[in-house]
């Protein structure tokens, strides 16, 4: 007669199972972690090709979308959500499609645009709010245009332990593979490297 296995044994299984998967599911989620970063670089590259390739046609870059009517930018309210805009892809392709950021979290009642990478005219901007010394800051140090993913963190603001306007942090993955900081990417700086300083968080 075959003898089965005790329940200590069932256990030590069981306990070996877990120890095993405690050791793995860190990894893989750390290992998503780190393709969706990959991916998000790779898709702010792309989304800059496509912009300075439009701004040589245009002598100007792109206005900033709407992504709840669809519209331009007008005047710049609490409402607004700028995105990459549609004008790369029609009526001539700049890019193929755009990209949606990875680290934005699906919701059905959102539209499907706000999920791009979010997207900053410096001159637009600075037509609506001359004075501010923010954006002159920004135009001043990064150029024409900027945009930037959520990151890991999945938060456009960092408001975790900071206040709003540390919107400028980079994401480092030196600091933790999820930690606080956005993917940026510049007209200055095609290293995605934002630089920032204290007159880009003024009012």
């Amino acid at each position: 007669m075959k003898k089965g296995f005790t329940l200590i044994e069932l256990l030590i299984v069981v306990a070996i199972i877990a120890i095993l998967a405690a050791i793995a599911v860190p990894n893989f989620l750390e290992a998503q972690v780190r393709s969706k970063v990959s991916r998000g670089r790779t898709d702010v590259r792309s989304c800059a090709t496509a912009l300075e390739a439009y701004g040589v046609d245009y002598n100007s870059y792109p206005p900033m979308a709407d992504v709840n009517s669809g519209h331009v930018w007008g005047v710049y309210d609490a409402t607004f959500h700028s995105r990459m805009p549609s004008f790369l892809t029609t009526p001539k392709a700049y890019i193929t499609s755009l990209p949606l950021d990875p680290f934005l979290d699906y919701n059905p009642g959102f539209p499907i645009a706000g999920f791009r990478y979010v997207y900053y005219n410096m001159r637009e901007h600075l037509a609506a709010s001359p004075g501010s010394t923010r954006w002159n800051a920004l135009k001043r140090y990064e150029g024409d245009w900027c945009m930037y993913g959520v990151g890991p963190d999945k938060d456009a603001w960092n408001t975790y332990g900071y206040v709003a306007t540390m919107v400028y942090i980079n994401y480092d993955p030196t600091n933790g593979t999820v930690s606080t900081g956005n993917i940026w990417r510049t007209q200055a700086h095609t290293s995605g490297l934002l630089k920032e300083r204290d007159d880009m968080l003024a009012p």
